[in-house]
C-alpha cells in the first residue's frame, strides 16, 4: 500500500514537470509561428487561446491578442477575441 503510494506520487511528479514543459514548449512555437507569419490573424486569435484555455496564462494570451492587434487594427476577429 505504501509502496502504490510512493509510486503515484512519483508519477504525479513525473506528468506535472512534463505538462508544464509541454506548455512552455507550445508557447515558444506560437511565438516562432508568428514571427513568420504574422500576417495571419486568426493565428493570432488561436495562440491567445492556447494561452488561455491550455495553459491558463491570461497574461500571454492578453499579449497575444494586444500584438495581433498592432498588427491587425482593423481585424474583426481579433476584436471579436478581446470582447469574449
Amino acid at each position: 500500500m505504501v509502496l502504490d503510494l510512493h509510486m503515484q506520487l512519483k508519477i504525479n511528479i513525473y506528468v506535472h514537470i512534463h505538462c508544464q514543459r509541454f506548455h512552455s514548449c507550445v508557447s515558444r512555437t506560437l511565438v516562432q509561428m508568428l514571427q513568420v507569419h504574422s500576417d495571419k490573424p486568426n493565428l493570432w486569435c488561436f495562440a491567445a487561446k492556447w494561452e488561455f484555455e491550455e495553459s491558463q496564462s491570461v497574461e500571454n494570451a492578453r499579449q497575444f491578442l494586444l500584438r495581433g492587434l498592432r498588427f491587425h487594427p482593423e481585424s474583426k476577429v481579433l476584436y471579436a477575441e478581446v470582447r469574449d
